[in-house]
């Protein structure tokens, strides 16, 4: 009974942690102009804000919105600043700056769910 209790505490830990380093990550492939690993995460109807326009749209609007966006800026490189949750553990956020050779955004990644099941229902690319 120890060893099942002591199991299941240390899967949650690491099953937190390596939450955090995923999300870490999307900000090196927001760097790379990747968004293969970090839309696999998207939402089916999300907010996106992408040069001061602020919209709900579909999964891939999103995709080619943001595809656009980071081809017309051309990034350098992105990392992450700060990160938080509710109260409850159902929503989170990450906030990163992003650097690009047309000048710098803060970038807001919202996600709803829990550390095994989440989604990414939002992100904002606010000019700095």
């Amino acid at each position: 009974m120890k060893n099942l209790f002591l199991t299941g505490i240390l899967l949650t830990f690491f099953g937190s942690i390596s939450f955090g380093q995923n999300i870490s990550s999307y900000f090196k492939d927001i760097a790379k102009s990747d968004l293969s690993a970090i839309s696999e995460r998207f939402s089916e109807d999300m907010e996106v804000c992408v040069n001061d326009e602020q919209e709900f749209m579909s999964k891939a609007e999103a995709i080619k919105a943001i595809s656009t966006f980071l081809e017309d800026m051309k990034p350098i490189s992105a990392s992450e600043l700060h990160q938080g949750s509710s109260k409850s553990k159902n929503s989170q956020y990450r906030v990163g700056q992003l650097k690009t050779s047309k000048g710098n955004f803060r970038v807001f990644i919202y996600l709803e769910g829990d550390a095994s099941d989440y989604e990414i229902v939002g992100i904002l690319f606010n000019p700095e």
